[in-house]
Order: structure tokens, then C-alpha cells, then sequence
């Protein structure tokens, strides 16, 4: 049905990737394999699991933003925790 491949760091649980038989996407087996990646971070005692880079603009990383808490890199170079919220799309030609 698909498989997820995961880096094991320290701290952390590192989605490299994510890939699954397209015609069973109304499964949401992308969904299942962060879910089961989870769980696998709190069974090894790891606090944090890494998604990866969330860009705003980029629909297909899109997802990230559904799983809560999650930090944010700033234009400032500091992480801000995102509980709640929606997140906006920057305003054409901003930074942020």
C-alpha cells in the first residue's frame, strides 16, 4: 500500500519521505503514516518529529500545517510555537 521512510536522530524523528499507491489516496495513508510516525517517536522516547520544510506557498507541503504544535523559523532567525490559528499566506512581494 505504501511505505514512509523516518531518520532516527536523538531528539528527533526526521519524514524523509512518504509514498503510497495513488489509487488508494481516499485512504490517506499520508495522513496514517505521520500519525504512525508519532507513535513511533513517543514508543523510542523522542520529543520531536521533523516534517520537514513548511512553505507556505507550496501546496503539497500544505499538510504540515495540520499537525499542531509546530514551530516556525522567523525572518529573525528564532523558532515561534504555533498552537492555534490559521496560518495567512504572505502578501505579494513581503518577506514574511
Amino acid at each position: 500500500m505504501g511505505a514512509g521512510i523516518v531518520d532516527r536522530e536523538p531528539l528527533a524523528f526526521s519524514a524523509v519521505y512518504c509514498y503510497f499507491d495513488p489509487d488508494l489516496e481516499g485512504r490517506s495513508l499520508g495522513v496514517f503514516n505521520v500519525l504512525a510516525s508519532i507513535e513511533e517517536c513517543r514508543k523510542a522516547g523522542r520529543p520531536f518529529l521533523y516534517l520537514g520544510y513548511y512553505v507556505r506557498e507550496c501546496a503539497a507541503m500544505a499538510y504540515k500545517a495540520q499537525y499542531r504544535p509546530f514551530e516556525l523559523l522567523g525572518m529573525d532567525g528564532r523558532f515561534e510555537r504555533v498552537t492555534s490559528g490559521r496560518l495567512r499566506r504572505p502578501a505579494p512581494g513581503s518577506a514574511r
